[in-house]
């Protein structure tokens, strides 16, 4: 059991590492646009920056928003303490900033926009709540049929199984 337990968390630390990695790299992204670009044309959709007078400027600015949404988020997945759940603050933080970037931009600033946000917040954390309950469940279902196989009883396992079939 040692063995599984070790292997399970270089799992998880190779995929922070790689993640790790990977997030400076993503900082600079928005690089790539041309900095004199106005407008952008993807998929028979024209987008023009007002506020921002540039693609370049606005990509910016939502790159810097959206990393560190990701990050937290990712952190609040992988955490299995009751700290994780006040991550719920800034994550709400940067989604109201990626929307106000966006408003703002297409020149519709609201004096409520909070309010026409919390849907948005609202549906976020409780898809973000309900994958890391899924992803809890689906640990405690392979740890205790790998239980079950260790300790010979994987019988016990088909009864349950075929028990489940014929409901």
């Amino acid at each position: 059991m040692t063995k599984e337990i070790l292997n399970h968390r270089h799992k998880v630390n190779y995929g922070l590492i790689i993640f790790l990695i990977i997030y400076p790299i993503l900082f600079y992204l928005y690089r790539l646009v041309p900095n004199d670009l106005k407008e952008i044309h993807f998929i028979g959709f024209t987008y023009t920056s007002q506020y921002y007078e540039s693609i370049y400027i606005l990509t910016w600015t939502l790159v810097g928003k959206l990393l560190p949404l990701i990050a937290f988020s990712y952190i609040f997945i992988k955490a299995k303490t009751i700290w994780s759940y006040a991550l719920f603050s800034p994550i709400i933080m940067y989604i109201f900033q990626i929307i106000a970037v966006i408003n703002e931009d297409i020149g519709s600033v609201d004096k409520i926009e909070f309010f026409y946000c919390l849907p948005v917040f609202i549906m976020y954390c409780f898809l973000l709540y309900r994958y890391k309950r899924f992803l809890i469940d689906l640990k405690a279902k392979q740890d205790y049929e790998r239980e079950l196989v260790k300790t010979g009883l994987e019988g016990l396992l088909n009864q349950e199984l075929d028990r489940g079939d014929e409901e």
